[in-house]
């Protein structure tokens, strides 16, 4: 079994294709990684000017606009002026040391939690239990990096970029590493020539499977390692402790009807946690590993059940679609 899931291991990336797709996907996450980078990583005058452009430019045409329209852009009108407000905060702040700067934070979100203007708003005021964990397990670690909220690193912005390639880039590089396994070697039929060896259909398959498996894992795996590596070196890797929140559960609201009477949700209080980068990272990457296993058996059943490579691929990019 190990001789045959190691010859088609050979066989897979032997194909340029691989070679290509991984290359590809390099560049994608780093194209990705520095818009990301670019957007997130301002300086407090920065973002106060760019604010303040945004909410003149609102204000301006927001007299064209529907009542619909009108309430829309009075919500990120307030939006940016929150982000203006802590801004402004951040540049009192950064004259202090970081372990004062971060109790400021603390106590300023718990005015915030406690404030008429969030008032009611389990989903917003969650997002700042949010900040307070995570603020409150820098102070207990040490970690001095979590007191500037605008100086962004490589491990921040990866986490952010990985979650969004992983929904619509992975299952097409799937497709294209592990779609042709069975069906490619119908024509010319090598697989005829594999199945006079003394291996069972069974074997051969799993082989198939396995190999695809693994190749997927080690293209996509080690192309988003390349991708943060270069990314670091850049802009500085960032702290791999640095505090995560995550894990936010939410419940219909009843009070709340939507258009068709559907419910609007919100946030359950106290059900976010704190975890590590490094942690968060891995489970990520876990995760990751457990879908490419999923799809990559999507597609060797349709590998399998057509006898053309041009159809399985057609067939394949469609349901990944």
């Amino acid at each position: 079994m190990y001789r045959l899931i190691t010859n088609e291991l050979q066989k897979i990336f032997k194909k340029r294709k691989v070679l290509v797709v991984s290359i590809v996907f390099i560049a994608i996450i780093l194209l990705f990684s520095i818009v990301q980078y670019k957007a997130s990583h301002k300086t407090p005058v920065q973002t106060i000017t760019e604010n303040e452009k945004n909410i003149s430019a609102m204000k301006s045409y927001m007299s064209y606009e529907d009542a619909n329209g009108q309430k829309s852009t009075k919500e990120n009108i307030a939006q940016d002026k929150e982000q203006i407000r802590k801004a402004y905060r951040a540049e009192d702040l950064s004259k202090l040391n970081w372990k004062d700067r971060i109790e400021k934070q603390i106590s300023d979100d718990e005015k915030k939690k406690n404030s008429s203007d969030i008032a009611g708003d389990n989903t917003k005021i969650e997002q700042v239990n949010q900040e307070i964990l995570a603020k409150k397990y820098a102070l207990k670690n040490n970690i001095s990096a979590a007191s500037n909220d605008y100086d962004e690193k490589a491990i921040d912005v990866f986490d952010e970029m990985i979650s969004v390639i992983s929904l619509i880039i992975l299952p097409v590089i799937i497709c294209i590493i592990s779609l042709d396994v069975v069906s490619g070697e119908c024509a010319p039929p090598t697989m005829k020539m594999l199945l006079t060896k003394p291996f069972s259909r069974g074997k051969i398959l799993f082989s198939k499977f396995a190999a695809s498996s693994i190749a997927s894992v080690i293209a996509i795996v080690c192309s988003e390692l390349i991708s943060l590596i270069i990314l670091g070196l850049v802009v500085g890797f960032g702290k791999i402790n640095s505090p995560v929140t995550l894990g936010t559960k939410y419940e219909f609201n009843a009070s709340k009807v939507l258009a068709g009477n559907w419910h609007d949700v919100e946030a359950v209080l106290g059900s976010s946690y704190v975890m590590p980068q490094w942690k968060f990272i891995f489970e990520m990457f876990a995760l990751q590993v457990l879908f490419i296993i999923c799809f990559t058996s999507i597609c060797m059943l349709i590998s399998v059940i057509a006898n053309s490579n041009t159809l399985s691929m057609t067939s394949g990019i469609v349901i990944a679609v």
